[in-house]
């Protein structure tokens, strides 16, 4: 007769494979970088590594910033990583121990479900914390960051904010909730613009010169009493009346900008124009931020 095989399951723990239990199994362990480039071997079956995700997990692992959550690395019974190659990349990368939890003895059809889980985003971050118009200062808040970091265009940005550096830098520069206020109000204007860059724009002017950065925002949105040759008109007239615009680009950001330099000058301005490939334009006396 042929003896009946027990089954096993991969026990991360010890590396072995042992009895294998009726329920999930988990504990709460610190993850060293070996560890974790240990368990990265198991990583067979999954999606890409996002380096830009990596770098976000790293980044607040490296400044204290990383918390214990109900997720951790998840394996199968087999051995399999089936979830948490990111934070795994990242304790390698910040080199530095991290406690985390550690899941095993999961079906390897349970990927599946993980694959589905929505990531909590910013705007979801805020809302929990009670912050109004959650959504258009959450925008403005990572666009602005971005933009003292010298990612002008949001939507190919090579690095990403993490929530706990979204928190600082908003703590250190409360301008930004003004900044969101004012990006709302220019997207509910006649000439609509996206409130990340409405708000970025004017957290950007008002660093140089507040009052007049209200004020430039406020005639941009409302139009009233500009003239031929004016800068704002200018700018109201390019975005009005360019085609199938996309008003949250780096682009627009950039008529704003010149815009604003031309305002200050007391300039006319007959032409806006700006190329990816074109040097962005810093308004003069402008100065990068502070993260906090």
């Amino acid at each position: 007769m042929m003896k009946n095989l027990q089954p096993t399951t991969f026990n991360p723990l010890h590396g072995t494979y042992e009895p294998r239990p009726l329920s999930v199994c988990s504990a709460l362990v610190t993850v060293t970088p070996v560890q974790a480039a240990q368990w990265l071997t198991r990583n067979t079956h999954n999606r890409g590594i996002r380096p830009a995700r990596v770098q976000q997990y790293a980044a607040d692992m490296r400044s204290g910033q990383w918390h214990i959550t109900g997720s951790g690395p998840r394996f199968a019974h087999d051995g399999t990583l089936l979830d948490g190659q990111h934070t795994l990349q990242a304790v390698i990368d910040a080199g530095v121990p991290v406690q985390m939890f550690v899941f095993w003895n999961l079906e390897l059809e349970a990927q599946r479900n993980i694959d589905d889980l929505r990531k909590r985003t910013y705007s979801d971050h805020l809302k929990l914390a009670g912050v109004p118009s959650h959504a258009s200062v959450a925008a403005v808040v990572r666009r602005a960051w971005l933009f003292a970091h010298g990612e002008f265009d949001s939507t190919g940005a090579e690095i990403e904010p993490t929530k706990a550096q979204l928190d600082r830098f908003m703590d250190r520069h409360p301008l930004l909730q003004r900044s969101a206020q004012i990006g709302c109000a220019c997207r509910r204007g006649d000439v609509s613009v996206s409130p990340a860059v409405a708000g970025c724009a004017h957290f950007v002017f008002a660093r140089i010169d507040p009052d007049e950065a209200d004020r430039f925002m406020e005639q941009f949105r409302a139009g009233i009493g500009l003239t031929k040759g004016s800068p704002l008109l200018m700018l109201r007239h390019r975005i009005a009346t360019a085609p199938r615009l996309q008003t949250n680009t780096a682009e627009v950001l950039a008529w704003f900008m010149r815009t604003w330099d031309a305002h200050v000058a007391g300039r006319t301005l007959t032409r806006l124009a700006y190329r990816p490939s074109d040097p962005f334009p810093l308004p003069r006396g402008y100065e990068p931020a502070e993260e906090g």
